[in-house]
Formats: C-alpha cells, sequence, structure tokens
C-alpha cells in the first residue's frame, strides 16, 4: 500500500511540474507575441499616413481627417500604437464620429493599402425643423431628417431662408417638448413617421397647404395658410384619419359650410376640423 502511495504522488508531481512548464512556454510565446506585436505597431512604414474622406457634403473633409488622426494616436491596450491598420479601433472611431457629429448618419472606414485609411460617410439632409418657444415667441430652431432626428442647430433662420438653402421656407415646423438638449435626440420617436406620412398626404390628397404643427402630450394641432386647424390625436390610425378628413372635405355640407365661412370671416379665423372622435367629425 505505502509504495503505491508514493507512486502515484510521484506521477501526479511529474504532471504539475509539466503543467507548469507547459503553462510557463505559453505565457512566455503570448508576451512574446504581445511585445513584438507592440513594436511593430509603432513602425513607421506601418503609420496610417494618408486619412481620405467620401461622401461628405455640409461637414468639412479636413475636420472629420483631423478627428480620425487624433484618435489614432491613442495608445491600446497601454501598448499597441492604435495608428496603424492593423491596430486602429474601427468600432471606438465609429461610435465616437456618429457621437461628435450627430448629422453624420452612417460611417463606414476601411483600409487602402498599409498606409490610408478611406472614411466613408452618409450625412443626414434636412427634412423638417423643431423649434423652441418660450412664453409663445420663436427662440431657437434646429434641423430634423426624415425621421424626426435632431441634428444641428438652425443659426440664423431668417439668413436661411432668405438663402433659399434646404428650401426652408416649405418645411413643416414642428413645436413641441423636449426634455434637456434636443440635438441627439428623436421628436416624437414612437409617432414621428406616421404623422409625417400623414402630413404629407394632406398635402398632397386636399387643399390644405400644411405649415407647422403643435404637439399637445398625445394630441397634435395642424396649421396653415388659409385652411382649418386640424385636430388628432397621435394614438389613432392616421390613414383611417386622413379618409374620414377626405370624405368631410369633400362633403357638401361641408362645401356649403366653408362657403358661408369664407364669406363671414371678418376676423381672418379659418375655423377648425375635429378628427379627434373616430368617424364623428366636428368642425366650426
Amino acid at each position: 500500500m505505502v509504495k503505491r502511495k508514493s507512486k502515484r504522488m510521484r506521477l501526479a508531481q511529474r504532471r504539475r511540474k509539466r503543467n507548469m512548464w507547459i503553462f510557463f512556454l505559453c505565457a512566455s510565446f503570448a508576451i512574446g507575441v504581445y511585445a513584438a506585436l507592440g513594436h511593430v505597431s509603432v513602425n513607421d512604414n506601418l503609420e496610417i499616413k494618408y486619412i481620405s474622406v467620401q461622401g461628405n457634403n455640409a461637414l468639412n473633409a479636413e475636420e472629420l481627417a483631423v478627428t480620425v488622426e487624433r484618435k489614432l494616436a491613442k495608445v491600446r491596450f497601454k501598448l499597441f500604437y492604435g495608428g496603424t491598420v492593423f491596430t486602429y479601433d474601427k468600432k471606438s472611431i465609429i461610435d465616437d464620429l456618429l457621437r461628435e457629429y450627430p448629422r453624420l448618419k452612417r460611417v463606414n472606414i476601411r483600409a487602402d493599402g498599409i498606409s490610408t485609411l478611406i472614411l466613408d460617410i452618409d450625412e443626414r439632409e434636412p427634412s423638417a425643423m423643431w423649434c423652441a418657444y418660450i412664453k409663445n415667441i420663436k427662440h431657437d430652431c434646429y434641423f430634423m431628417d426624415e425621421n424626426g432626428f435632431v441634428f444641428e442647430k438652425i443659426s440664423d433662420l431668417n439668413d436661411a431662408i432668405a438663402s433659399g438653402e434646404y428650401d426652408i421656407g416649405n418645411m413643416i415646423e414642428y413645436k413641441g417638448y423636449f426634455s434637456g438638449r434636443a440635438i441627439g435626440k428623436t421628436f416624437l420617436p414612437d409617432h414621428f413617421n406616421s404623422l409625417r406620412d400623414f402630413i404629407d398626404r394632406i398635402k398632397t390628397e386636399t387643399s390644405f397647404n400644411v405649415k407647422y404643427v403643435e404637439i399637445f402630450d398625445d394630441e397634435a394641432e395642424i396649421y396653415g395658410d388659409n385652411m382649418p386647424t386640424l385636430k388628432i390625436k397621435l394614438n389613432d390610425d392616421l390613414q383611417k384619419v386622413l379618409s374620414y378628413l377626405k370624405i368631410t372635405v369633400n362633403s357638401e355640407s361641408y362645401r356649403d359650410f366653408s362657403m358661408k365661412k369664407d364669406l363671414n370671416n371678418s376676423d381672418g379665423n379659418d375655423g377648425y376640423i375635429d378628427l379627434r372622435f373616430g368617424n364623428r367629425v366636428y368642425y366650426k
């Protein structure tokens, strides 16, 4: 029994020594590779020297390139210089660019050889405006894209309208509450797209020229030139609401009402059409 136990102990000791040697060799190899990569990452011949920006319109290509260069200079894992095509942190750079430049809609980075990075971008295009009001006085206005994402403050609205850039005069203006800083957030994230489509169809399928929309909690009021105010609920099926609106404005009773109102409208009040009660539509 004693001899058999001693033999087992000797075998166990050999296995431990063997495992320790294997661990030591693997650790040494890993450290060697790690150090070699760190040395290679600072080789001038492998350094990224050129950054080409493609797809920009309003954003300055040189500014974007400088921003990327600054991020490439970071050291990764406390050893690797991030300025080569083998060691740069692609995901981190893309995330930082999207956060720092809200106008950016999409960013892709790819290497072209070992010394050039190509920054391929898509920019958000202004589709509507959100304006902040203080005591019913328009204060600041911001561009939104087609999905209601607020991405840029309009520095001077009057100058922007006068320049004709982006056709601001025909953009729909939205008014409603934002908690905190507006840039980088989506206005009405649960309702904006359906509301946008609803307004587009009103403009194309009726004679109403919509100009701006004001939000009150889960309701909206839609205003325009020489048209009644339209009152809707955002949670309703707006395609059905549109059908009720078209039936109403094309009805003989509404046409008679509208003609009489136009004849007697001395105060410039175009009245309203209330669409908040299903197929029961009220107008005044």
